[in-house]
């Protein structure tokens, strides 16, 4: 029988529309995809028309990002803001860490400044699921070599929603299907330098043969060393 290959890019575990590639805590509509914002943000001037834009409103909604919804260490530049339809701006955004670019997103904001929406969906169009070849390489892997059903992890070690993947979610189908699957986990460092450095030490664990322990204390630590930006020695990760 033809063997299957199933795809996860744990960037964002069940990524679907992405919610900026990861850089907004939570994943769940009530928590993540609209916000209200706190009640001190400017009022809008009545003296401005529909199709002006109040710079108020936007630079109150850029802070309330960085404040309250982004990972620690990403931080939220407009690169440009637009009137969306009759009643919303629409927000372009850049993340950085340490100064350099992680990724961009299109946030939306009510005009009366209410609320922000950080996700949205074009229901004009039917989604599509395309299969995509996939090469095995000579990733990590778990599982048996002769499963039917190979799964390769798209992952990345600071990633909070990998994490949660990773310590939450992986064991549970490795106890369902362990005999039954391959799981394959791939590098995909997209948060910046401290992601390649996580992977990089996570190879240098595979040399001595310890991949897979590294591995797992990288996902269960991660906002130790991702807050700190402290060493593995002064982590204490490295024994």
């Amino acid at each position: 029988m033809k063997k299957e290959y199933l795809l996860i890019l744990g960037i964002i575990v069940g990524i679907g529309i992405g919610l900026a590639a990861g850089y907004f805590y939570g994943s769940s509509t009530s928590q993540a995809q609209i916000c209200e914002l706190a009640t001190t943000q400017p009022t809008p001037s009545s003296s401005q028309s529909d199709q002006s834009i109040n710079q108020s409103l936007i630079s109150h909604s850029v802070e309330y990002i960085n404040k309250y919804l982004l990972q620690p260490g990403i931080k939220a530049t407009l690169v440009n803001v637009s009137v969306y339809g009759e009643n919303l701006y629409k927000l372009s955004l850049e993340f950085k860490r340490n100064d350099q670019v992680v990724g961009g997103s299109d946030v939306y904001l009510t005009k009366d400044g209410k609320m922000l929406i950080l996700q949205s969906v074009d229901i004009s169009k039917k989604p599509e699921v395309s299969r995509t070849e996939v090469s095995q390489d000579d990733d990590p892997s778990l599982g048996s070599e002769s499963a039917k059903v190979t799964i390769i992890e798209f992952s990345d070690f600071s990633c909070p929603f990998c994490s949660k993947f990773e310590t939450q979610i992986l064991p549970q189908i490795l106890e369902k299907y362990g005999d039954k699957i391959k799981f394959v986990f791939r590098d995909f460092p997209v948060h910046g330098n401290i992601s390649i450095l996580a992977a990089k030490a996570a190879n240098c664990a595979g040399d001595q043969g310890k991949y897979w322990e590294y591995h797992r204390i990288l996902f269960e630590r991660q906002r130790e060393w991702v807050q700190s930006n402290l060493t593995a020695v002064e982590l204490k990760l490295h024994s």
